[in-house]
């Protein structure tokens, strides 16, 4: 038992300081996002997201103040219109939310690769 212990120990010190980002809030989907697709997310996220949803995602942004509805806060409000799940928040980033002015369809604007980024982003901010 104790060796299975010191196993679970070296097991975590290494996921924690390895090069991949592992929470336990994505334990359900088995998501492991690398340093660099967070850093390339947050970068995304700063340049297009942050005028509405804010600098941490809460919803706070500067351009928040006229839009109704309100921008979601990121961390903690329910999504209305896509479930939790990665790809779930990623067809919603890609496809906008329906019949709506305020969350456009951003797949004419980033690449696929970078709307991943920014939903592993987006998943991160939701686990912190």
């Amino acid at each position: 038992m104790k060796k299975i212990i010191v196993l679970l120990i070296i097991l975590n010190l290494f996921l924690g300081f390895g090069k991949t980002y592992f929470s336990s809030s994505f334990a359900k989907e088995n998501l492991n996002f690398s340093k660099q697709m967070l850093k390339d997310g947050k970068t995304l996220f700063k340049r297009h997201c942050i005028t509405c949803h804010g600098i941490r995602g809460e919803g706070d942004g500067p351009g928040a103040t006229n839009l109704n509805p309100k921008p979601r806060n990121l961390k903690k409000d329910k999504f209305k219109y896509s479930g939790e799940s990665y790809n779930e928040v990623l067809k919603r980033i890609s496809d906008g939310v329906p019949k709506s002015k305020n969350m456009l369809a951003w797949k004419n604007v980033l690449s696929q690769k970078e709307l991943e980024n920014v939903t592993a982003y987006v998943k991160m901010l939701r686990a912190k």
